[in-house]
């Protein structure tokens, strides 16, 4: 099973234009993120700045940023102006680690930005420590065709940078693709004034795959969300009955993170009916029947996703609330 990936979604305080001060307040971010993947907003190294100049990777204004993800092991996703592919300016989403890449360039481009920039090629996939993260910038968020597109890379997860006014439209994008990619979500998004934006949305955020929200930030400059993503936990319960069935779910996902998704193999012809009872008794949320590759000889399987403040029920009686 995969280690779990801590992921950080970041609105720090930007300076029009000026990557040598952006950079170092990303490099600031990254070190107090204490998080495998610091994801940052649109354009978040020049702030929304459409004339702001294309930004080259081994650009040397960049190493108070790259010194940083060097000494934590963090991979910082940024964004900048990029040289195009082949031709023109991009809106770009840089891969800050070891080095400096180019990771992705924004495929859906707003009315004014296609004044100034070419749209991307193709979806982008980043792999980070096994689990596969889906790449997007702002109108891709809101567009359904890009997740489906990226999600049919094989995707664990959809990290987007992004520029808005809205902090609703974009928590209802976020829990689209969410519910309907059945990923996790990170959304960071800038907060504070920046071009036209005045304010940003702020409020970035984290969600599960089914669409909970994990971490959040508020409306301001400087805040940072900070989540733990976990892949989906495979429990067999085999034939076991209600009772003791319940019983030994309730064990194994006591110490789970929240969000995490579990996959529960059952053959008792009671357990459709009882677990999203059970669920809905506890608090946890009943995601329904999976097709679960590790459920030899096609036994059902059902999914369910754990919430933080599920309500207890009696150590003897999983049906009786404590």
């Amino acid at each position: 099973m995969r280690e779990p990936l801590t992921v950080a979604v970041a609105q720090p305080v930007c300076v029009p234009y000026d990557v040598g001060v952006n950079a170092r307040a990303h490099a600031a971010a990254v070190r107090a993120a204490r998080a495998r993947v610091v994801v940052f907003p649109e354009l978040s190294l020049t702030g929304y700045e459409l004339d702001a100049p294309a930004l080259s990777p081994d650009d040397p204004r960049l190493a108070p940023l790259l010194d940083a993800c060097r000494e934590t092991g963090t991979l910082a996703l940024a964004g900048a102006p990029v040289p195009g592919d082949p031709s023109g300016d991009a809106i770009g989403m840089l891969a800050v680690g070891d080095e400096v890449t180019i990771a992705y360039r924004k495929l859906n481009l707003g009315d004014a930005e296609a004044n100034r920039f070419t749209p991307g090629a193709r979806p982008a996939v980043l792999t980070v420590d096994g689990w596969r993260l889906g790449l997007a910038i702002c109108k891709d968020l809101g567009v359904p065709e890009h997740a489906a597109r990226t999600a049919a890379l094989g995707i664990d997860a959809y990290v987007a940078g992004v520029c808005d006014h809205d902090p609703v439209v974009l928590g209802e994008r976020a829990h689209r693709v969410a519910t309907t990619r059945d990923v996790w979500v990170a959304v960071a998004s800038f907060a504070g004034n920046t071009g036209p934006y005045a304010p940003a949305a702020g409020h970035s955020g984290v969600r599960a795959a089914g669409g909970a929200v994990i971490a959040q930030a508020g409306p301001d400059t400087g805040e940072t969300a900070r989540a733990t993503l976990h892949a989906p936990v495979l429990i067999d319960g085999g034939d076991k009955s209600c009772v003791r069935l319940l019983l030994e779910l309730r064990g194994h996902i006591a110490g789970l993170g929240p969000g995490t998704v579990v996959h529960l193999i059952a053959t008792d012809p009671a357990a459709p009916i009882d677990l999203p009872a059970w669920c809905h008794l506890t608090g946890h949320t009943y995601l329904g029947p999976v097709a679960s590759t590790d459920a030899p000889g096609e036994r059902p399987a059902y999914a369910l996703q754990v919430v933080a403040d599920a309500r207890p029920t009696d150590p003897d009686s999983p049906w009786r609330p404590r």
